[in-house]
């Protein structure tokens, strides 16, 4: 996987990129996604800037956020574990349910809630849930944040890179964390990580006609739908060129 040359800093005689690109090996085996997932993530977003024409620093910041992005999801695996069991099954599933949705979100919790736990465990679980773990499942996003904008402040990152980071996990339709930001107000960076993240893992399961179906049916709550239709105009083509 061959990823654009940038101009970049040191970190301890090591070019920050190359330090990018190895922590997002990282960040892939804490999402329970196969190696190199945020690198095929980053080259598909970074085809839809060119589409749209992003100015270079634009395309610089998305860059840099989308390897950062996800170097975050595991700082707070011991919770997740306490609520859901396998942490990796969770995060492995996240992205192929649209939580925010009312039926889809209440399967996908009780799907995982005690997992793997005998059931009158996973009962006290689910009573202790709508309260507790309710508020935990929200600072876990919250935690990915602050850690990976911790990274990238320890990196010298710029604010348009952090501020990026800071809004992946919003979404279209302001359902997001963390200040629930929603539609113009989401960086079209945040945005376009946001979509490539989760059609390529789709991409990966299905193929590229599944990767348009999940596109097509998240237009409008996670998916900016201009940024969808640009993606299945093309997505063939955009796909293609981010696995080779």
């Amino acid at each position: 996987m061959i990823l654009p040359v940038e101009r970049g800093g040191k970190a301890e005689g090591v070019r920050v990129v190359e330090l990018l690109a190895v922590l997002s090996l990282g960040a892939d085996l804490g999402m329970g996604q196969p190696m190199e997932h945020v690198l095929r993530q980053t080259l598909l977003a970074l085809r839809l800037a060119e589409r749209l024409r992003l100015e270079e620093s634009a395309r610089s910041s998305l860059y840099y956020s989308s390897l950062l992005a996800w170097v975050g999801c595991h700082v707070d695996a011991y919770e997740q574990a306490k609520w859901f069991g396998d942490d990796l099954a969770l995060k492995g599933d996240f992205r192929k349910t649209d939580v925010s949705r009312a039926t889809s979100g209440v399967a996908f919790m009780l799907r995982h809630l005690g997992a793997g736990r005998p059931l009158l465990e996973r009962a006290r679980l689910g009573i202790a849930f709508p309260g507790e773990g309710s508020r935990a499942a929200e600072r876990m996003l919250g935690n990915h944040w602050l850690a990976a904008d911790h990274l990238a402040s320890r990196l010298g990152m710029t604010d348009a890179v952090r501020k990026s980071i800071e809004q992946t996990f919003e979404r279209w339709d302001g359902k997001g964390v963390p200040h629930g930001a929603s539609g113009q107000a989401i960086l079209v960076t945040s945005r376009l990580i946001t979509l490539a993240d989760v059609v390529e893992v789709f991409r990966r399961a299905g193929g590229v006609d599944a990767a348009i179906e999940v596109a097509r049916q998240r237009s409008g709550t996670q998916f900016d739908p201009a940024l969808v239709d640009l993606f299945c105009t093309d997505a063939h083509e955009l796909l293609e060129a981010s696995t080779t």
